[in-house]
């Protein structure tokens, strides 16, 4: 049961997965379908238009046949058959190109002529194709005279006539012959009628036994005389019926071009265009595993979600301190959910001093760290960030302090004051630890026993430490500051973070023994883009904005 159900939600997810991509690439999907229409159209108009006739002819003489037997109808079809295969051979097409003067071979003329047998009929319907509509009728008329021309009708045609002058001159004979008996017969029953009346007279019955044979005979051979005659014409009516081929409709041109067919083909290389296009779409996005939806990050980390950060733009690193800006703003909101989920996340267990950081580079964990100790601050804690970063260092940019001083001259000397080195900002209650000059051995200097002690002076020093660190992989900064501290929040950049990555650091947090308090997600498009858009920080601290410049702010491009 817990098997189908767990197999039914990875078919939503995946389904739900494939939804969102094609919608998120709509765009592109709909651009490459109107370029398609616009390239089959264009093709489709650079074409010579095609015209078609259509003629058709009757094999045999069915229709007017007064008894039609089962034979008649099985020699029909057959013959139906031959002649539709005959119509698109060499002798036909070669004698249409020969008598119309076409500048074609037969081969390429059988591309253009199209012969089928019309279903359950004896009726051969011969199509062609031409540059205009008459040459289209011209063609297929002479194909059909030339497919009559070289059937049986053409050489019965002249040995009918020599055998019809025979049948003639027999019928004649014959006619002759019955009528001469008929007459006799006439006679004949005239003189045995006379011979009836005559008696008893022995002479008389003998005369009538005389003509009676006689009539008899005559008759039986009128009968005989009249039986040739009929199968002569029957016979000779039979061979002509079954072989006959008759136009019964002459050839009619369309005045439309069948092709190229302009609307049609443009739907069609859209509908390919769409779909090839939206192939290649899947390939990418499903070859490419980077972190996208937040329900996508959930499902595959196993780790919850503090919370959605929306992309923030600025002229520089410091206009991207939004909340100080701005406090009223949608993604000030959205760093107080932040705030108050790992309040929740550390009631039982409080974190003092917490690490952000990120799986690689350029993924907003600074930028991050900054905000969310913005937002401690304004919360009425007594907020400190250390830039832990010692390599790419970006806290004193981002608050606009200096950094002649900072933690690394805190490890290299103990004595030094750390109040000293920690500089206040103009957010009330923050308070920074800058990084201080790069040194060549940053992973030492965090991994020394100074860095420990350090971290509970300034735990003593603040309500709460946010340490920026180094990114994750590929350097044990992270791990070592990680391992130190009471919890870890990991940063995800969507569109950046591939989920390998993200797997693999929590993997080494987790070997580390750090406490992962949760993930956010930083940059995020989803469903909350009415409160994660794109926002213009400094344009936000100007309340002279004009209002048609903030009222496409919603929309999520």
């Amino acid at each position: 049961m817990r098997e189908n159900m767990t197999e039914t939600m990875n078919d939503y997810l995946e389904l739900r997965k494939v939804i969102q991509i094609i919608l998120r690439w709509l765009w592109l999907l709909l651009l490459v379908a109107l370029g398609g229409a616009g390239l089959g159209y264009v093709a489709s108009k650079s074409q010579a238009p095609v015209y078609e006739a259509t003629t058709t002819l009757m094999v045999g003489q069915v229709i007017q046949a007064t008894q039609i037997s089962r034979d008649d109808l099985l020699t029909n079809e057959v013959l139906a058959q031959t002649y539709t295969d005959m119509a698109v051979r060499q002798p036909v097409l070669q004698g249409v190109i020969d008598t119309l003067n076409l500048p074609d071979t037969w081969r390429g003329l059988k591309k253009r002529v199209h012969a089928e047998l019309v279903e359950g009929t004896h009726l051969i319907q011969i199509r062609t194709e031409a540059e205009s509509p008459e040459m289209a009728r011209i063609i297929a008329d002479e194909v059909a005279r030339q497919l009559i021309l070289l059937s049986a009708n053409a050489t019965q045609s002249r040995e009918t006539a020599e055998a019809r002058g025979f049948v003639n001159q027999r019928l004649d004979n014959l006619q002759k012959k019955i009528e001469y008996g008929r007459a006799r017969l006439q006679s004949l029953e005239s003189a045995l009628l006379q011979a009836f009346e005559v008696g008893s007279d022995p002479n008389a019955i003998q005369r009538i036994q005389d003509l009676q044979g006689e009539i008899n005979r005559l008759e039986e051979l009128i009968d005989s005389w009249e039986a040739e005659s009929t199968q002569i014409v029957i016979y000779l009516k039979d061979r002509s019926r079954a072989n006959s081929l008759t136009i019964i409709e002459p050839a009619q041109a369309s005045l439309n071009p069948i092709r190229p067919r302009t609307k049609l083909n443009a739907l069609l290389a859209a509908a390919i265009s769409f779909a090839l296009a939206m192939g290649l779409v899947l390939f990418v996005e499903f070859r490419d595993d980077t972190l996208r939806e937040p329900d996508e990050i959930q499902n595959a980390l196993k780790t919850p979600v503090l919370g959605h950060i929306g992309k923030i733009n600025g002229k520089s690193e410091h206009d991207r301190l939004l909340p100080a800006l701005n406090p009223g703003s949608p993604l000030s909101e959205a760093y107080r959910i932040i705030r108050s989920n790992i309040e929740f996340k550390t009631a039982e267990r409080p974190a003092k001093t917490i690490v952000i950081t990120s799986p690689g580079r350029a993924e907003g964990k600074s930028l991050m760290a900054a905000n969310l100790g913005i937002t401690m601050a304004q919360a009425g804690l007594r907020t400190l960030i250390i830039d832990a970063n010692l390599r790419q260092p970006m806290q004193h940019r981002l608050f606009r302090v200096a950094n002649a001083a900072g933690l690394t001259e805190a490890l290299r000397s103990p004595e030094l004051a750390l109040d000293h080195l920690v500089l206040e900002t103009k957010i009330p209650n923050l308070f920074v630890l800058p990084s201080g000059q790069v040194p060549l051995n940053p992973t030492e200097l965090l991994g020394a026993q100074r860095m420990r002690e350090i971290l509970a002076s300034l735990g003593q020093m603040a309500d709460i430490v946010i340490c920026d660190s180094p990114p994750a992989l590929g350097l044990a900064d992270a791990s070592i500051l990680a391992n130190r501290a009471d919890g870890v929040v990991l940063v995800l950049g969507v569109g950046q973070t591939r989920l390998e990555d993200a797997r693999q650091t929590i993997s080494s947090l987790s070997l580390a023994n750090a406490r992962l308090l949760g993930v956010i997600v930083n940059r995020a498009r989803s469903r909350f883009h009415r409160y994660l858009r794109v926002v213009n920080a400094t344009s936000l601290a100007t309340s002279a904005t004009p209002r048609s410049s903030r009222r496409w702010q919603w929309l999520p491009f």
